[in-house]
């Protein structure tokens, strides 16, 4: 191949190589997408056919047909960015850690790694190279979900007129990304109690993921969009019953001092708390959903838990403190989350039904999350009966 490429791993026998190829898809996937479905079943044939899988990692798309072929036990051939400073060893690692991401025996996983501009890590103006080189490896191409008149089919053009193989058997319509359904409550439908100024928790409300919750592999998460079913298998609600499932609330390093991981909750009340879902355009998601667990605040203090301190950007001495927050932001106040911050993770398991309770915005989601929870669900939108709030 070129000498601009670093191959590290395994060698690979040169025969009969395959890439399975999809444009850009959308950010949160679900399970009725056709191209998921289309590109398992390109990648399985070709497994089956003794084929060499060549794909990437950092989007979807190529991460998709990265379990696939793991999962079916076909070789692999991961096309990767690196640093110039970076070494052979470190570049091992790097296929060390996407082998247990996705299960991948290390034996079948090899790298070929090409220069990144600017030492970042595949930033979008690599994306372009990755794929000429992806398909300068394959012998075979098989297109599945090719946006027209994009790039990549103009290289898979340009690679039919040189003579190499387009399987068009596994080829769906491509699609735009579906649009995000706002999941905010109008105030006139949300219950009485949500509007208690004596709300005694703090909540933890979920989000929507895009990929795979935290501690969880990538492997589970691309094995979850091929299972029966519809919509996102990381959905907010699907998130909430995670966290009742798994008795655990992991923490996140998510623009924290150090990275240093906290749980976050508000201490405001639900109706309140509505008030504050915005859809952050930056990040692609809502600031998070009407799912939440509310847990006892004074127990949550005595487990370390401190409310956040909003300070202007002027202020100095305060960047490692995980309990400060810069107040504004653009045009966002975020002193009006009245958040507390947790370190670590919490083990829900030391609270009992009493000190607890799940919210879930009606009466549908309240009666398939009550089989996995401890703590009664409350539905925002349903008034509850005297004294469970006492």
């Amino acid at each position: 191949m070129t000498h601009e490429l670093r191959y590290v791993g395994p060698a690979l026998s040169r025969h009969s190589w395959t890439a399975v190829l999809s444009s850009r898809q959308g950010r949160y996937l679900e399970r009725d997408e056709q191209w998921i479905g289309a590109t398992y079943t390109a990648v399985q044939q070709a497994a089956r056919q003794g084929k060499i899988i060549v794909t990437s990692a950092g989007l979807n798309t190529w991460e998709l047909t990265l379990w696939a072929a793991a999962k079916s036990g076909a070789p692999v051939l991961a096309v990767l960015p690196a640093a110039p400073a970076e070494t052979d060893e470190d570049l091992q690692r790097q296929l060390d850690i996407l082998a247990n991401e996705f299960n991948c025996p290390s034996i079948f996983l090899s790298g070929a790694f090409f220069h990144a501009k600017e030492d970042r890590r595949s930033p979008k103006t690599d994306w372009p190279e990755r794929d000429r080189i992806v398909i300068r490896h394959a012998d075979e191409l098989r297109p599945v979900s090719i946006r027209p008149d994009g790039n990549l089919e103009k290289l898979i053009q340009e690679a039919r007129r040189e003579g190499k193989t387009v399987n068009e058997d596994f080829r769906v319509p491509y699609q735009s990304s579906r649009k995000s359904v706002d999941p905010r409550i109008p105030a006139e439908r949300l219950a009485s109690w949500t509007k208690t100024a004596a709300w005694p928790y703090l909540t933890h409300w979920t989000h929507t993921f895009s990929g795979p919750w935290p501690g969880e592999k990538k492997a589970d998460y691309y094995a979850s969009l091929v299972e029966n079913g519809t919509g996102n298998p990381r959905s907010a609600l699907d998130t909430l019953r995670h966290i009742l499932k798994e008795g655990c609330l992991r923490g996140s390093s998510f623009h924290i001092p150090q990275r240093r991981k906290v749980v976050g909750f508000t201490e405001l009340p639900p109706a309140e708390a509505m008030n504050e879902i915005k859809y952050r355009r930056r990040f692609q998601r809502w600031s998070f959903e009407p799912y939440g667990l509310a847990l006892d605040r004074e127990k949550l203090r005595n487990l370390g838990a401190r409310p956040v301190r909003y300070e202007s950007e002027s202020t100095t001495g305060h960047g490692d403190d995980i309990f400060v927050q810069h107040q504004t932001s653009g045009r966002s106040d975020w002193s009006a989350q009245r958040e507390w911050r947790l370190p670590y993770d919490l083990d829900l398991t030391i609270f009992n039904k009493e000190e607890g309770c799940v919210l879930v915005p009606s009466s549908r989601e309240k009666e398939t999350t009550e089989a996995v929870s401890r703590w009664p669900v409350l539905a925002l939108t349903e008034e509850i009966p005297d004294g469970i709030m006492d």
